[in-house]
């Protein structure tokens, strides 16, 4: 895949970054405004999911829009995904989560 996507405090996709890369000035806070997670999620998800994991699926949309038809078959094609555990601990606190061992001693982490 060869396209751009970016969720940043400048706006949503490549063309609101470069606008804040040319024009610095414009920019007055360094968080993510006017973020609307109901274009890449159901309400019930977009509750549950963290916020920075949200941005990630936005940018990753806005990549794959920016590289159109990169020809993968599906059928072999597969996605990594991850987020940092600080990164829901914000959320984790507000919806009593809980963290236990899971096979191998991997920690796993549930907010049901």
């Amino acid at each position: 895949m060869t396209g751009i996507g970016s969720v940043t405090c400048c706006g949503v996709g490549a063309d609101a970054l470069w606008e804040g890369l040319v024009h610095p000035d414009r920019i007055d806070t360094t968080e993510v405004r006017d973020f609307d997670p109901s274009v890449w999620f159901g309400p019930k998800d977009a509750r549950r999911i963290d916020r920075f994991a949200q941005f990630s699926v936005a940018a990753a949309d806005e990549a794959l829009a920016d590289a159109g038809d990169v020809g993968a078959d599906p059928e072999r094609s597969g996605v990594i995904f991850a987020t940092g555990v600080a990164a829901s601990a914000p959320s984790s606190a507000k919806s009593g989560s809980s963290t236990t061992r899971a096979h191998g001693g991997c920690r796993r982490s549930s907010s049901r």
